[in-house]
């Protein structure tokens, strides 16, 4: 199995002195099936992670051999910070939806998560992201 380590964008935003070395790295990332996630990574994910947006993880490979400071991003996946609106939702579906939940009533909204960019870069196949064929649980840095 390909090695891989997942990494929190805002990890590396914290850290100024390493913002221009990852711009590079993240324009390195291509996509030739969808050019609008390739644009996503190269112009607005930094910036959508910076306003509290949304939230992205790096997949590097850790099997590449750079030695570079940062490893090549093999994929990424985007969580937007969302919210569901229930204004106009009827009693009983929000019954439904927001089962026992004290106050369920006076909801106006309710917060969530929603998988927003998904993404591999095009030099990955699909055996680098799935080893050998078995399902594989990795700890997310920090």
């Amino acid at each position: 199995m390909a090695g891989y380590q997942v990494c929190s964008l805002g990890s590396f935003l914290e850290v100024s002195s390493v913002l221009e070395l990852l711009a590079a790295v993240l324009r390195k990332f291509h996509c030739l099936r969808d050019r609008q996630l390739e644009d996503f990574t190269h112009n607005r994910a930094t910036t959508y992670e910076a306003k509290d947006f949304s939230r992205t993880y790096l997949i590097l490979d850790t099997s590449s051999g750079a030695v570079d400071e940062f490893l090549p991003v093999a994929a990424f996946f985007t969580l937007a910070i969302t919210a569901t609106d229930y204004n106009n939702i009827r009693r009983t579906r929000k019954e439904k939806v927001l089962g026992s939940k004290p106050g369920r009533n006076t909801f106006k909204a309710f917060p969530g998560m929603l998988i927003a960019q998904l993404a591999r870069d095009d030099h990955c196949t699909p055996e680098f992201i799935d080893g050998d064929g078995e399902t594989h649980r990795h700890k997310v840095a920090p």
